[in-house]
């Protein structure tokens, strides 16, 4: 410091310090020191130039600057003196933790600077290189003794060349440098403890623009979403605080994890143990009422969220043995209503079971035997699932519940040039006189996977004649127009005399025997409805499989309506549901993509 030339300038502080003038030397240039010194009656240049005593650190700490100084004035450092003064300066550099890095380069100076003769090089030459780097190494280590600052309230001297930077001696007078950011965070940290969470989260998020990263940034924002979410679950608002404390317990496991100095902290283990405690009360209000609704695919899904964060996480560990108790529960009654021969209570018991939890380990093979005794069809439609009578013509619920319940006579299989019949009530039919006579032979037995009743030619014959009587009121003019007569042969065979030859004959016979649900129960009913809701129907078979067969077949049909075929898909892929019968040209491509599901074309076009 004795190479500048001390500049007259009035600055008084507490008892100990005699001028300011010892600890500060202006930072000008080698030329400057031929400057002829102004007399001593010169006024100050400086406004911080005055005979008032400067503050003390206590006093500045205690008396921090509001939100509103911090937010719309010029930003400043602290720097602490030795003997407790506190000097406001000019945001100092480097920073974060200027008086460390300060100190780390001057430790980095202390050794001599290492010089290498070169080859060939001269005894004198060397010498002066080594007189050079020796030079500009005490030049460095001065530069780093001294802390360079301005003052907030200097102004530049028109007259005077130097400017208003001064050099401080490190280790005489500074005991601490406090920098801006710091002394937001410290506000921020008056603002959490009053509650005023609002304000300490501007100026959280004023620190961040202004240097990312900074030190002690991450530890105050991960007490601000602490004490947010506590504020959350205190006003019944669970998802929220959970959210937040989501956010919270990554930011501080990634401290944890981190090796960075500036983004590990103190507290960040305590931080940790206190978002675990939270997360078990958050948990606990958004499991409670879900299990309490049965709604437990919600309840696992906020447990994958927890199990997420913390694995092994006490509350959620407890919830997971609840419903690994409640899934063994169902199974057990599940196999009590198979001994019993309720086979559809059964089914019902294992698939609920099976959305309770199904990572239970004894869950599979139950649910497996029990699904083979009795196999359902969840359908997902979009629409109403009880037909609708109010219309003129057939809805798709009307639709879809006549295919179900009723079987035709003859049914087309598939198109191929025309129309091709099959028939599941025929063991025969034959054409006779060139067409003007049918004999029809019925099946006097059915196959154990078949639903339909055993019909008799007497029956066939009386729902036949039905149609054809002009004052019954299922009277069908256009059978009428080709049939002449109709004769029983036999229990299971009869015949039908044309007037007219029909170009199909099958076409003709293309509908239910049945008339109404009484003879169509006697006649063609496969299915019989069990259950009806607006927002669901289940069917089940008419007759039952027997009970020794290689192969169980189609048991239960259940029909659950949508809102719309996005909700649909949604089902599908939750598993709500195990087929759509109709999906949009839109998302066919996207599901048959997906190996989970395979798309099987109508052989019969249904438009």
């Amino acid at each position: 410091m004795a190479e500048h030339r001390i500049r007259p300038r009035k600055f008084v502080t507490s008892v100990g310090l005699i001028v300011v003038a010892l600890l500060f030397v202006p930072a000008t240039s080698a030329q400057a020191q031929d400057t002829p010194a102004k007399p001593e009656t010169e006024p100050a240049k400086t406004e911080q130039a005055t005979d008032a005593p400067l503050p003390k650190k206590a006093e500045v700490l205690r008396n921090l600057p509001s939100k509103a100084d911090l937010l719309t004035k010029p930003a400043f450092d602290w720097v602490f003196l030795k003997n407790d003064d506190a000097l406001a300066v000019k945001p100092l550099q480097p920073r974060p933790r200027t008086l460390e890095q300060v100190n780390e380069k001057r430790k980095q100076l202390t050794q001599p600077p290492k010089v290498t003769r070169m080859p060939g090089e001269s005894q004198d030459d060397f010498a002066s290189r080594l007189r050079q780097a020796t030079e500009e190494h005490r030049k460095l280590r001065e530069k780093a003794d001294n802390l360079e600052l301005d003052l907030p309230d200097s102004t530049r001297n028109p007259e005077d060349e130097d400017d208003s930077s001064y050099k401080i001696n490190v280790d005489k007078f500074v005991a601490e440098v406090l920098n801006f950011e710091d002394i937001v965070l410290r506000r921020v940290d008056l603002l959490l403890e009053k509650g005023e969470l609002e304000d300490a989260y501007e100026l959280l998020l004023f620190v961040d623009r202004r240097h990312l990263g900074w030190p002690g940034y991450d530890e105050r924002l991960n007490r601000f979403l602490l004490l947010d979410a506590q504020g959350k679950l205190a006003q019944k608002e669970a998802e929220a605080a959970f959210v937040l404390l989501e956010q919270m317990h990554d930011r501080v496991k990634a401290a944890i994890n981190s090796k960075d100095p500036l983004v590990r902290y103190a507290t960040m283990g305590e931080d940790l143990k206190k978002c675990s405690v939270e997360l078990g009360k958050a948990i606990d209000v958004l499991i409670e009422p879900a299990v309490k609704a049965r709604d437990f695919r919600q309840a696992r899904f906020h447990l994958g969220r927890l199990f997420k964060l913390e694995a092994n996480h006490p509350n959620g560990t407890n919830w997971r043995d609840k419903l690994i108790a409640e899934t063994s529960r169902l199974l057990a009654e599940a196999t009590q209503a198979t001994t019993a021969g309720k086979f559809d209570r059964a089914a019902a018991l294992a698939d609920e079971a099976a959305l309770v939890w199904p990572s239970t380990p004894s869950l599979k093979n139950p649910h497996r035997a029990v699904s083979l005794r009795w196999p359902i069809v969840k359908v997902g439609v979009v629409g109403p699932v009880n037909p609708v009578t109010s219309f003129p013509f057939a809805t798709e619920a009307t639709r879809r519940r006549d295919g179900l319940t009723r079987l035709p006579f003859f049914e087309p299989t598939r198109i191929d040039g025309g129309a091709r019949y099959r028939s599941r009530f025929l063991e025969s039919w034959e054409p006779t006189d060139l067409g003007r006579q049918a004999v029809f032979t019925l099946r006097s037995n059915r196959s154990s996977w078949e639903s339909t009743p055993i019909v008799t030619a007497s029956r066939a014959v009386t729902a036949l004649l039905e149609r054809l009587e002009p004052n019954s009121p299922h009277f069908d003019e256009r059978m009428a127009s080709f049939i002449d007569g109709i004769a029983v042969r036999g229990p299971f065979e009869f015949s039908v005399k044309f007037s007219r030859i029909p170009v199909r004959t099958e076409a003709l016979f293309a509908m239910p025997l049945g008339t109404n649900e009484q003879s169509s129960a006697e006649l063609d009913q496969r299915y019989r409805v069990t259950a009806s809701t607006d927002d669901s129907i289940s069917l089940q078979r008419a007759v039952s499989e027997p009970e020794r067969v290689l192969q169980r077949h189609l048991a239960e049909v259940t029909e659950i309506r949508y809102l719309s075929h996005e909700k649909a898909i949604q089902g599908l892929l939750r598993g709500e549901i195990s087929m759509m019968p109709n999906v949009p040209a839109w998302q066919i491509d996207r599901l048959a993509a997906d190996g989970r599901f395979f798309v099987r074309k109508y052989a019969v076009p249904q438009t």
